[in-house]
């Protein structure tokens, strides 16, 4: 009787259970909302403030106020993303957005700031960010992420990040490991859209490059690329090439400086990827099998044609097919999936 009615009141203490006391009774914990000790509703029984354990709330909405118990669940967002310390919140409506992020940043310790996320823009593909919270006082959405155990600089303000990649990341580590085993040499990798450079983590890590091409078009990702790349490589020989740019992929790809020296190139670019790729191969080594790894969004009914188009690209640019592998990764939409293509290829020195 009691615990209903002090829960239907917005009386109980969320998150903190009954206690047991060494005669028996129990007590029921009670927050600060709670009427005195000597108000009438209690008839007469005693309230005792005693340690106890600090309660532990099971999710953020436990540490809404009382006061708001009657708002729809509803209200309350069920899903939002972690980058480092910052939370990216998709809120439904605005009237109770800094009870959210305040209730938020009570519950998750290691969350420095709350943000509105209202989608990703432009050609860049950057979230349009809005501070909401700061644990702090500070605004600066620049973070470090930790990836198979690797920190990584981010800025989910100014540049496209996604942790959900991570395990198409360490796929790609394994195929270039293979290529690296067939070819017993370390290889050049170039990533020519490589935002924050994530996919050369491992790759350092493992020791697996004799030389490295990073470059992406967004010049507040190409900062953070630096840094990164100077965090990776920190105790790795000298390579050549090691290359960071900020400039258009396609042009960079047919550069005197750069031209027939990869032996693996990453086209993640999942909007333009197939369109891109016939600009690209005049980068590869020639007479020698390269690794191409890419990403595309198309109609879930491309992909089955996603082979032919492949190897039609690849022939007209003149480099033999010697193995395709395709993968659905994940639904993008009802009608769009992200798929993953990863080619084995020939560029021939006489074409």
């Amino acid at each position: 009787m009691w615990i209903e009615q002090c829960r239907a009141e917005g009386w109980l203490f969320l998150g903190l259970s009954i206690h047991r006391f060494e005669d028996g009774q129990r007590g029921i914990p009670l927050n600060d909302t709670a009427p005195p000790s000597d108000a009438e509703v209690w008839q007469g029984h005693r309230i005792l403030v005693v340690e106890d354990k600090t309660p532990q709330a099971l999710r953020y909405t436990d540490h809404i106020p009382a006061q708001y118990a009657n708002v729809p669940a509803e209200t309350w967002p069920a899903s939002f993303e972690k980058q480092g310390d910052i939370l990216m919140v998709k809120f439904e409506q605005d009237m109770y957005k800094e009870i959210i992020a305040k209730a938020m940043l009570d519950h998750f310790n290691n969350i420095r700031l709350v943000c509105a996320d209202d989608g990703v823009q432009g050609d860049f593909r950057v979230r349009d960010l809005t501070i909401v919270a700061s644990r702090d006082g500070s605004t600066s959405t620049q973070t470090t992420v930790k990836e198979h155990g690797l920190e990584i600089y981010t800025n989910p303000g100014v540049a496209y990040y996604s942790s959900r990649l991570s395990h198409e990341r360490e796929v790609t580590c394994e195929c270039i490991e293979a290529l690296v085993n067939k070819k017993q040499r370390k290889v050049v990798v170039a990533d020519l859209y490589a935002g924050v450079g994530p996919s050369f983590g491992l790759l350092f890590h493992r020791d697996l490059l004799s030389g490295y091409i990073a470059n992406d078009l967004n010049p507040k990702a190409v900062e953070l690329l630096r840094l990164n790349i100077e965090r990776f490589s920190r105790r790795s020989h000298a390579m050549s090439p090691s290359k960071v740019c900020c400039e258009d992929a396609r042009a960079l790809a047919q550069s005197e400086e750069i031209k027939h020296t990869v032996d693996v190139l990453l086209v993640n670019l999942p909007h333009e990827s197939i369109n891109h790729l016939p600009h690209l191969f005049s980068c590869l080594v020639v007479d020698q099998t390269s690794l191409i790894r890419g990403w595309t969004i198309l109609e879930r009914n491309e992909l089955q044609h996603l082979s032919e188009r492949l190897e039609k690209v690849c022939n007209e640019a003149g480099a033999m097919v010697e193995n395709i592998d395709i993968h659905d990764v994940k639904g993008y939409s009802l009608a769009k999936v992200f798929a993953s293509y990863t080619l084995e290829v020939c560029v021939r020195s006489n074409r």
